[in-house]
């Protein structure tokens, strides 16, 4: 429990510097939501076991764990986009690429809603399929962060 509780000082840390001394340039913005989200994970595991006895917190915790699976891959990879300086200039375009980037994420609360982690143990059969369900709806995010880095740093590299 304070390993999680360290992960979870230790990406926040990192977050509040990004947002704080670092340019203000969008790759950095996303980047330091994504030390956020996943901090937030560590955040959710430290408050998981007093979250069972309070029925209210379920919802918060469910939601915290939400932000490290869902929403730090989607961050990763709005910043590659903006690193590599692949995001469209223009308004619309770079609303609709956002909006476009975010379906795998807003789908996977259909599919996992936040409360369902507190309804006790899942036969194993069970879990088994929804962390293949889980990969499946996540994979796209950490597929095209792997290639649009790749892609741009063998770009950087001929140029040096």
């Amino acid at each position: 429990m304070a390993c999680l509780f360290l992960v979870f000082i230790f990406f926040w840390t990192i977050a509040i510097f990004m947002w704080c001394s670092v340019g203000r340039s969008p790759s950095h913005f996303w980047a330091a939501f994504a030390f956020f989200f996943f901090g937030c994970g560590g955040l959710a595991a430290v408050l998981n076991d007093y979250a069972k006895s309070r029925p209210t917190l379920q919802l918060v915790v469910g939601f915290l764990a939400s932000l490290n699976y869902f929403w730090a891959p989607f961050s990763l990879l709005i910043f590659s986009l903006y690193d590599s300086g692949w995001m469209t200039k223009k308004k619309l375009r770079h609303l609709l690429v956002l909006l476009l980037c975010a379906v795998p994420a807003i789908s996977a609360y259909f599919v996992f809603p936040a409360i369902d982690m507190f309804k006790g143990p899942l036969p194993v059969a069970d879990r088994i399929r929804d962390t293949q369900i889980m990969t499946i709806v996540i994979l796209p995010y950490y597929l095209l962060v792997t290639i649009i880095l790749l892609v741009s740093w063998l770009r950087e590299k001929d140029r040096v």
